[in-house]
């Protein structure tokens, strides 16, 4: 591309030499402006990921990090790119949501948390709790279906690691019921930020009750 519009810079009129040498270095100036940002552009996409498999392995990676994925299906779903972006943002990386072959390899070398519990809960005030399990999977199944044995409303469910703890209170209202899990570093900041939750989010003015608390390591069973 340089070499062509610098010859046809030149063949413009023979007759003027200086001209011509001037047009051809604006002219080939543009050239090698047009072809560095065609580089980056096409480098920019050659850098997102797009391969199912790929973006498959990056939602299993982020769910097993605990960040909620949607479907594992391969397919940049926006609650994949959400949990991409809640990634990026505790990283303190741009939070585009963006899955890059970069950003592929910093989680392939993640660290996967191996001590897990979970809350599940439904409307009517149905429960199930686990802790001191390996993997995330199985916390959120052994609670869910704990949950289902005392419910027919589905069962929701919220997974914790490390020491971290979960709280889940329950409201009680004329025309509709609710529930509010959150977690904290601690089983008394579990429970403050799952107490504000719910008052903010029932719709009458009825009490929040406290159902259960569970921290991923099972020491809520000594308090």
């Amino acid at each position: 591309m340089f070499v062509t519009f610098a010859r046809l810079a030149v063949c413009i009129d023979p007759d003027r030499p200086w001209m011509n040498m001037k047009n051809s270095i604006k002219i080939a100036t543009f050239a090698l402006v047009i072809t560095l940002g065609l580089t980056v552009s096409h480098a920019a996409k050659a850098d997102t990921v797009s391969d199912p498999d790929l973006i498959r392995q990056a939602q299993d990676i982020l769910y097993k990090l605990n960040y909620d994925v949607g479907e594992i299906n391969g397919q940049m779903t926006e609650e994949t790119r959400e949990a991409i972006r809640s990634y990026q943002r505790n990283k303190n990386l741009s939070d585009d949501g963006i899955l890059t072959v970069n950003l592929l390899l910093e989680l392939r070398d993640a660290r996967i948390p191996s001590t897990w519990g979970a809350i599940s809960a439904a409307v009517d005030g149905a429960w199930g709790a686990t802790w001191n399990y390996n993997d995330r999977l199985t916390a959120e199944r052994e609670a869910k279906q704990e949950c289902a044995k005392n419910t027919e409303h589905p069962c929701d469910v919220v997974a914790v690691h490390g020491d971290n703890c979960l709280a889940l209170y329950h409201w009680n209202g004329k025309e509709r019921w609710g529930w509010a899990i959150r977690t904290g570093a601690s089983i008394d900041k579990a429970k403050l930020e799952s107490l504000q939750h719910c008052r903010s989010n029932r719709t009458e003015n009825v009490p929040c009750d406290l159902r259960t608390v569970a921290c991923a390591n099972g020491r809520h069973k000594t308090n």
